[in-house]
């Protein structure tokens, strides 16, 4: 089974190229799920070149080693234990014959609200601003876009003035 956390070398490769390519000296880095997990890291290991970080549905960690692996930080946060089928070889084939169930079932899930795994991120995190859409569960951009946006807005309108 791979590595789970993402490969540094990577990630460091990955902040690069968007700001240099578009000859930008600072950017708001903002992602969802997987994708805040790469904004988290661009401001962890260049924050000199994110002025903020906006991240929906994607606690910040730092308390597992770069080569945990899945089974480690399931045995952590239980709540993402499905990820422990969607690495098997056999997954893709099932999703593949399943699709339209599975994007019923995925989109019909509900989040516990305030996950146990944010907790403690104000002591890790700097002037941490944290929304909650009481309504919305993990597809909150999907569920309440007017909401998330008008959050989004307020918080890029304090950062920027």
């Amino acid at each position: 089974m791979p590595n789970f956390l993402v490969n540094t070398l990577f990630m460091m490769d990955y902040k690069h190229i968007l700001p240099d390519t578009l000859n930008i000296d600072k950017v708001i880095a903002v992602g969802h799920d997987w994708g805040g997990l790469v904004s988290w890291y661009m401001a962890l290991y260049q924050p000199h070149r994110v002025l903020a970080e906006a991240s929906s549905c994607t606690p910040y960690w730092n308390t597992l080693p770069e080569n945990s692996k899945l089974e480690s930080f399931v045995k952590i946060y239980p709540i993402l234990a499905c990820q422990l089928y969607l690495v098997q070889d056999q997954a893709a084939q099932v999703f593949d014959a399943n699709i339209e169930k599975i994007f019923r079932l995925v989109y019909s899930f509900k989040c516990i609200k305030s996950p146990p795994m944010t907790q403690g991120m104000e002591e890790l995190i700097p002037n941490l601003k944290r929304c909650h859409i009481e309504e919305a569960s993990h597809y909150l951009l999907w569920e309440s876009p007017d909401k998330a946006n008008s959050v989004l807005k307020q918080w890029f309108l304090q950062i920027t003035s």
